[in-house]
């Protein structure tokens, strides 16, 4: 009898935290703003038990890749399991659109996450883009005679 009580409270203990457990949905993305052609990721995070999660329709984008990956984590008595789904995108045209929600049926329930804006330029914004116009790279060196396998130092300059 004893061991039959002790296996329950292990049944509890391992199975107890997927049994009582709100699921959640979350979608993030690493870039709000995007040129046209740029690659960008959604992510769909998904702390639950298990479930059948279906993404939303990416009409506006192209779909380059998508992949799955698995991770657990414990905090004191509690585990949470989370699985993500990601989904490698390129906009289609230049506007702002909305990805919609990805849904998870769980339980018998459904749960759906959070929306995204994702606005789309013609060419990039940001510092870090090279402009259309001319560009001119400068290469300087730190030594002009050297050894085999002796290492320089090279300074690229963009202008």
């Amino acid at each position: 009898m004893n061991r039959f009580i002790g296996f329950i409270v292990l049944f509890l203990i391992v199975n107890g935290n997927n049994a009582y457990c709100q699921a959640s949905v979350k979608a993030t993305s690493d870039n709000s703003k995007v040129a046209l052609g740029e690659e960008f990721q959604v992510d769909y995070a998904i702390e639950a038990g298990g479930g059948n999660f279906t993404p939303p329709s990416f009409k506006d984008f192209n779909v380059l890749q998508n992949f799955q990956s698995n991770g657990f984590s414990f905090n004191g008595n509690s585990t949470v399991s989370t699985t993500t789904f990601s989904y490698v995108l390129s906009p289609k045209a230049v506007g702002s659109f909305t990805i919609g929600p990805g849904t998870l049926s769980w339980n018998g329930k459904s749960y759906q996450s959070n929306s995204l804006t994702i606005e789309v330029a013609k060419t990039a914004t940001d510092g870090n883009a090279i402009p259309d116009d001319n560009l001119f790279l400068r290469v300087i060196v730190d030594k002009t005679n050297v050894y085999l396998g002796e290492p320089i130092y090279a300074t690229i300059r963009v202008y």
